[in-house]
Parts: C-alpha cells; structure tokens; sequence
C-alpha cells in the first residue's frame, strides 16, 4: 500500500498501536528505517476463478478482486454469474440469520436475483470473513 493509502487507512483504523503506526510512518518517510515486524514483500494476491458449471456438486472457491470492508448494520449484496450448457448444483435450507463468535451475519432475498436464488435456495453456500 502507498504512504497515502496508510494514513488514510490503517493508521486511522486502531488496529495498530501508536508505536506500530510511528514505525511505519518512519519506515515510509526516514532514510534511517526502523525494523518491522510485518512481511515487507509484496502479496501476490489470489488467482482469479471463472464460474463455469459443468452440472455437478463441485464447489470452488472464488474471491472478490478486491477485500470488502463490512459495516454494521448494513445490508450488502453477493452475486455471483454462472457459464454453462448444464443446470448448476444449487444449495438449498439456506438460513436468515448465522452467528459466529461476535459476528452475526443476516440475509435475505435480494431483488436483483433473476433466477429465483435467494437465501432458501442459491449459489455462494460460505462467507470467508475475518473479524
């Protein structure tokens, strides 16, 4: 990330201590840097997936290009497109409401599906999350 995107970021967010943040700043600005306790080579980042449905169980992964940072109390949607010839395996008894630890996730149907997915019947059967 750029010196713009941390201080605009994570050095405003608290997940870091104010010697961490001094550190960084330091270690971005200084001639002299100090030592950090954090992987300083860059990510190489996920690979991309494409949704092509050959009609069977199989799941796969597929990741947002980007992490989304969500708020509380806010609703988002998750969509997903699929290729192919074949009927797509499809979840079913899906639930409204799923909690984990101190997170509490809620859905519900949203209005751009097209197919007749929602939250009883769908596509995307996990959230890969971090709190």
């Amino acid at each position: 990330m750029t010196l713009e995107e941390f201080a605009n970021g994570a050095a405003q967010s608290d997940i870091l201590t104010l010697e961490e943040t001094h550190n960084i700043f330091l270690w971005y600005t200084a001639a002299n840097k100090p030592p950090l306790d954090f992987p300083l080579t860059k990510r190489r980042g996920l690979a991309p997936q494409r949704f092509v449905s050959d009609g069977s169980c199989s799941t796969f992964l597929v990741w947002f290009e980007h992490p989304v940072q969500v708020e509380q109390d806010t609703f988002y949607t998750a969509s997903a497109v699929l290729d192919g010839s074949e009927l797509s395996y499809f979840g079913q008894e899906g639930l409204t409401k799923v909690q984990c630890g101190k997170v509490t996730f809620q859905f519900q149907c949203s209005s751009d599906s097209t197919n007749g997915t929602g939250v009883q019947g769908g596509q995307i059967p996990e959230l890969i999350f971090y709190a």
